[in-house]
């Protein structure tokens, strides 16, 4: 499990011992390091093979791409910066992202806008392909926090801090 701590501290893996429970976390053992190219990581996501991490960089307004030095989903030596996607002219407050499962598609949450972007990538994974393509805006969302999609790509899912709901969405 991973937690991306608001503000420049560390990011942090932990070692579950009964996968996907968070109450099994290995609090003792945990792996951090900061990000040396990001200032205020929110949110983050891997590529396939965990070979490659995305982070938003809340206060530059860019998702950061880092490549772990380790390998696969492994924290332990750290990770190298790659190169940045500046966001800024459409993303104020960049909180969270998720990728769909080809990293074709990716989705960023704007807390400022409450809204969220869709970017298409014409490689998976590869930021130098990113192509915004459309922006959407619920207004009933409230002070958005986080983003996720189901392992099928076809719902997307928005945590919010307002009412403390998770709002559903279905993608078409």
């Amino acid at each position: 499990m991973y937690l991306a701590p608001f503000q420049n501290r560390p990011l942090t893996e932990y070692t579950l011992s009964t996968a996907f429970d968070p109450t099994s976390a290995d609090t003792e053992n945990t792996e951090g390091f900061t990000l040396t190219n990001s200032s205020g990581t929110s949110g983050l996501a891997f590529n396939s093979d965990g070979t490659s991490m995305f982070v938003t960089d809340f206060g530059n307004q860019q998702i950061d791409e880092y490549t772990l030095n380790a390998g696969g989903f492994d924290l332990s030596s750290g990770a190298t910066y790659v190169r940045s996607l500046d966001i800024s002219s459409t993303n104020a407050e960049p909180l969270s992202l998720i990728f769909s499962s080809d990293g074709k598609t990716m989705f960023v949450l704007d807390e400022a806008t409450e809204e969220v972007e869709e970017y298409f990538l014409t490689t998976g994974f590869d930021l130098t392909t990113a192509t915004l393509i459309e922006t959407y805006q619920d207004t009933d969302l409230v002070r958005p926090k986080s983003i996720a999609l189901n392992n099928t790509g076809t719902k997307l899912f928005i945590a919010q801090n307002g009412g403390h709901k998770v709002r559903s969405y279905t993608l078409g």
